[in-house]
């Protein structure tokens, strides 16, 4: 297929995307508190500078569609998804004080922040969710899928109308039956909801207590990346054919989505008053590790400058 892509390059969506949330964050009065010191920042950029690797270069366009083919040493890097699972839960745990979260099993850290009954990001503070965008304000119901709002309404309403491109279609539909990003989250979005029984108490018979524990609950993008990066961390994976023919989508994906969403991150923490720490921490993991400079060139100056 030698059809003509358009340009977009990871910088260019990093500021639209880091702009819009400072836009929608000044129209909410109640956001939680972030707890990070400067060490841990430090320590979080540079596990997002080893997210990217030493071939970041190769994923900086979102539409470059580079094969095995075109590169002989091209692989698919299945394992980047617990990586930035791992990566994302760290900065989950800035939202909870270090001496809270220190004593938490991950069942008690996902209650403590999606939980149905007192979630910090789903019942005290829902419009933190709202501000990030999608897909990460979706909320899964076994057949429904919800977005909480901020701002301009219907954003995940619209995606349905986006046109992807072909040879994007094209792979979409080889590797999971569909053509379409939105059909392909909302799945993914209702599999962890039916999944997060057995993710939170183990498969098997639960007791009457679990069951109206669970009753009521919803999926949100954590449920998601826990579900798959269980999968991946503990099963043996079989990818197909096309994923490993075109391992771009996959390994640019997993760097961009991850990327974007800490981004969002940040600007709550600047919102926090904490945006003198996270400037000289950022200063400092860059100096160290070039690959973020690379990555971000001036894209968070918002927030880190």
């Amino acid at each position: 297929m030698n059809c003509r892509l358009p340009s977009l390059t990871f910088q260019a969506l990093n500021q639209t995307y880091l702009a819009s949330v400072c836009d929608r964050v000044t129209s909410v009065s109640n956001l939680p508190a972030v707890y990070v010191t400067e060490e841990d920042l430090c320590y979080l950029f540079h596990l997002e500078g080893e997210l990217w690797g030493a071939d970041h270069g190769e994923y900086c366009d979102f539409f470059a569609i580079p094969t095995t083919r075109d590169r002989p040493n091209y692989f698919l890097q299945t394992f980047l998804f617990a990586h930035a699972f791992i990566l994302v839960e760290r900065w989950l745990h800035t939202f909870v004080p270090p001496t809270q979260i220190r004593s938490m099993a991950r069942k008690g850290r996902r209650r403590e922040l999606f939980g149905k009954d007192h979630g910090l990001l789903t019942v005290r503070y829902p419009d933190t969710l709202g501000v990030f965008g999608p897909p990460y304000n979706l909320l899964a119901a076994p057949t429904t899928l919800t977005p909480i709002e901020i701002g301009a309404t219907g954003r995940w309403a619209a995606l349905r109308h986006a046109t992807v491109p072909r040879p994007l279609r094209a792979f979409y539909r080889s590797v999971t039956g569909h053509e379409h990003f939105v059909d392909i989250l909302e799945i993914a979005f209702k599999r962890a909801r039916t999944e997060l029984p057995s993710l939170i108490f183990g498969r098997g018979h639960r007791s009457a207590s679990q069951r109206r524990m669970l009753r009521g609950s919803k999926a949100s993008w954590y449920d998601v990346m826990w579900k798959y990066s269980e999968s991946i961390r503990y099963h043996a994976m079989c990818p197909s054919r096309d994923s490993l023919q075109r391992p771009f989508y996959w390994n640019r994906s997993i760097r961009w989505s991850t990327s974007i969403l800490i981004s969002g991150i940040l600007c709550l923490a600047r919102q926090a008053h904490l945006g003198p720490k996270i400037r000289s921490s950022w200063e400092r993991a860059a100096r160290f590790n070039p690959v973020l400079a690379s990555v971000f060139g001036g894209s968070r100056d918002d927030v880190v400058r």
